[in-house]
């Protein structure tokens, strides 16, 4: 392995030690590095080396206008052209997940929130990518938000974000998170596992708390 260990410590995970890691090659949205672990089960002077990858904790936000519409955005993706989702993007260093949730929804919607509703978090990787926020010693997670209150802004991209914002009757959008159906006239299926569970949350809060 190229490069020298640095200390990490325990990650809090039961029965597991994490006792160095090397960094095998890291961007601002993911990291990989290999570990050195032990198990409480491990005979005295047993470790192992375990590839890892790494990623910052993230918010997904759907947004709804007075006019009952649910702002989406279509986003052209390199790996997969475009698709329908939510609002997504990562928490940076030093903001707190609501913070994090204004500043991705402004900049990708182009709507500016009053109100941000928080509807709970997951894990939503089956591999379990490891957090690398600060105060998470677990899996990276997402903290899913609904935002009202929403006043037109200017979208804020990077160069590699090709995002388009579109509003979409709210009841089409709750329909659209439970099939594989098409939303007309784009036609593109709201397919995104993670944006539907938000659509999904959001529904069910708005009907427990609108009269």
């Amino acid at each position: 392995i190229k490069g020298g260990w640095k200390t990490v410590g325990d990650r809090n995970v039961s029965g597991w030690d994490v006792l160095e890691a090397i960094d095998n090659g890291s961007t601002k949205y993911l990291g990989n590095e290999t570990w050195r672990i032990r198990h409480d089960s491990y005979p005295e002077g047993q470790v192992d080396d375990y590839s890892i990858q790494l990623g910052n904790d993230y918010v997904q936000v759907v947004g709804l206008t007075v006019n009952n519409e649910a702002v989406l955005i279509i986003q052209d993706r390199v790996a997969n052209g475009p698709s329908l989702e939510v609002v997504a993007g990562g928490i940076k260093k030093g903001q707190t997940a609501e913070q994090a949730a204004h500043r991705e929804f402004g900049e990708e919607s182009g709507w500016r929130a009053r109100e941000l509703i928080y509807l709970g978090s997951d894990v939503p990787q089956t591999d379990r990518i490891v957090s690398r926020t600060e105060g998470n010693n677990g899996a990276k997670r997402c903290y899913m938000f609904l935002a009202l209150g929403l006043s037109p802004t200017s979208q804020k991209l990077e160069s590699t974000e090709k995002i388009q914002p579109i509003l979409v009757p709210w009841e089409i959008a709750v329909a659209a998170s439970w099939t594989d159906e098409t939303v007309d006239p784009l036609p593109l299926p709201l397919e995104d596992k993670g944006s539907k569970e938000v659509v999904h949350f959001a529904d069910r809060w708005l009907k427990e708390h609108r009269r």
